[in-house]
């Protein structure tokens, strides 16, 4: 695989995470083109990705270790006045996919039932959404 074609997936150093190690060429931690990282930052300036963002760090300092990931979605949902969640599922966490949207119900927000299609072996093609 050429470095190019290398990213986080792909790491087995993970220095981003205790930062006691060398970073590999292809982190983009520390080996981003410039233009391209000035580039990215600029997306926080944008209104929405600044709404976004400010949104889901409230909602990580406001209940950082108190709340369940699903508690944190619903809190972040709300924050940024979300119509709709969707859950992505496979067949394998359908029973899971319609616990969470029943919770979803339950924290004052309706659900759309799933399009009903064909069963397809891709699993990545099964969704519900939920609207808060």
């Amino acid at each position: 695989m050429k470095k190019g074609d290398m990213s986080c997936i792909d790491c087995a150093v993970k220095n981003c995470s205790k930062m006691d190690k060398t970073y590999p060429d292809f982190c983009l931690t520390t080996h981003m083109d410039e233009e391209v990282l000035n580039e990215a930052m600029e997306c926080y300036n944008e209104d929405e990705n600044r709404k976004v963002t400010i949104a889901a760090a409230e909602v990580e300092y406001e209940n950082y270790c108190k709340h369940t990931r699903v508690e944190e979605i619903m809190d972040f949902a709300k924050k940024i006045n979300a119509k709709k969640i969707g859950i992505a599922t496979c067949v394998g966490l359908l029973k899971e996919s319609r616990i969470l949207a029943d919770m979803a119900l339950r924290c004052m927000v309706s659900a759309v039932k799933p399009e009903h299609r064909r069963r397809h072996r891709s699993a990545s093609r099964n969704a519900a959404k939920v609207s808060v």
